[in-house]
Parts: structure tokens; sequence; C-alpha cells
């Protein structure tokens, strides 16, 4: 079928391409021309099978089944699964008023980057450059998620999010809270820590489901030193990440 042509010419070791390419690769392959809802079929036929950035209007396949673990064992095992939520929905989910404009990098800062320096890890980290129509100047926002099973449902959870603070803009708790958990008793206290310290919680019931993902609430805007925000990035972000960053803020 011409969605399994379709996803035989996305790079086989994970990199974006473009839709445009995509679209004119694909048409080479059938001999006939296509168009851009053409091509929106075959992305949704594909599923989970391929990552859409909607921000960006780049695709790639999504990692091997071996990389998104099917049992969810520890905070590891959340990792991937969050990085491609973040990638498909964090246009829609974390940005109230949607900019027409906007560029976003997901870093795992657990898994990747160096392993020594000053700055504290979250376990994920996403950064974004936005521009709306009216506005003089673009804006930058950096996002950190710290991911919890379910016996981090606490204040204690809470208060690590809060020291990244001091570097990003935007700090969250990610639960991982399976339906009937005898921890959803601890909410209650942990949502009123939360909005006390400005702190987002995100809820997983099943990281494995589209809908399993529920924003509680929505973190507050910090705003860190310019400076610090830099050191973070310089010491946490990988090569391609900061060199994205770089050329859309135009340094």
């Amino acid at each position: 079928m011409d969605h399994e042509l379709f996803f035989e010419i996305l790079p086989s070791n994970g990199e974006p391409i473009s839709r445009a390419a995509a679209t004119v690769l694909m048409a080479e392959k059938l001999g006939r021309a296509l168009n851009e809802h053409d091509v929106d079929e075959m992305i949704w036929a594909l599923e989970a099978r391929v990552l859409f950035d909607r921000t960006k209007h780049e695709l790639r396949r999504s990692p091997a089944p071996f990389e998104l673990p099917q049992t969810i064992d520890n905070e590891t095992h959340l990792e991937g699964w969050f990085e491609r939520y973040l990638l498909r929905e964090a246009s829609d989910v974390f940005f109230p008023f949607k900019p027409p404009s906007l560029s976003l990098v997901v870093e795992n800062t657990a898994r990747r980057g160096r392993t020594t320096g000053i700055y504290r890890r979250p376990d994920l980290c996403m950064a974004s450059i936005s521009l709306y129509h009216y506005s003089p100047v673009a804006r930058f926002d950096l996002f950190a998620f710290e991911l919890k099973m379910e016996d981090g449902c606490g204040a204690r959870s809470v208060m690590q999010a809060k020291s990244y603070t001091d570097f990003v803009n935007y700090s969250y708790v990610v639960l991982y809270l399976p339906s009937g958990s005898l921890y959803s008793r601890h909410l209650p206290y942990m949502y009123e820590q939360a909005r006390g310290q400005g702190i987002g919680v995100v809820l997983i019931s099943d990281p494995r489901r589209d809908d399993g993902y529920q924003i509680a609430i929505a973190a507050n805007r910090h705003d860190p030193h310019p400076g610090k925000i830099d050191n973070f990035i310089e010491e946490r972000f990988s090569d391609s990440s900061k060199s994205a960053l770089r050329k859309w803020v135009r340094l």
C-alpha cells in the first residue's frame, strides 16, 4: 500500500525529513503528483510508526519498538514515551495561545549531554522559540520535566521540580499514575504544593495511549537570569540542539 512505500522513504536512522521533501520523493516513487493532503493521509495511516512535528513540518520514523518498552517498571521506561508525546503534542498542550510560528527542540537531559557540571539534571527539557504576528521580538521558553513513578506522588517531587526554576521558565512533575493506584490519595496535597510553588503537573495513566496524558496543573512562568539559561543549555543540550537554537535566534 502507498503508506508502506511512504514509510520506506523515511531515513532509517530516525533523522527528520521535511514534509515537502517527503512529498517530492514519494511522488517520484509513485510516478504521479501528490499534494499535502495525500501525504497527511499516509502519515495518519502509519499512526505511531511516524512522528510528525507540526511546527517544523518535519517527520521521522518513531523509535524502534524495543526502545519504547511495553511495561513501565521505572522512570527510565517513561522517557521515550514522554519524549514522543512532546514531539507530537507540545504545540497544542503547552501553548494556550498557539503562536503562528513555533520552533522547538526536545532534549533528554537524563540520558544525553555531559555527565558532569554544576547544573541539576531534569529528565527531559524542551526549548521553544515562538513568534506572534504583532509582537516585535521572538519569545524563548525553556521547560523542564521531572519524571516520577507513582510512589513519587508528593511534595518532594514538587520541590525537586521547583529547584529547576533556577534555570528554566517552566517546570513540571510528570507522574505515572495508573488507574486505581493507591497513591492517588496523595494528589490533593501534591496539587496544593505544586500550585503554591508555580510547578506544573502532568499525569500519565498509560504512556502507550494517546489519551493517557493529562495536564492536571499548568506551570507558572519563572524568570531566571538569561545567563543561567545559557549555561544550562551549554552544559546539558546536545550540539545539534544548540545549533538549531542558535539558528532560530540568529546568533
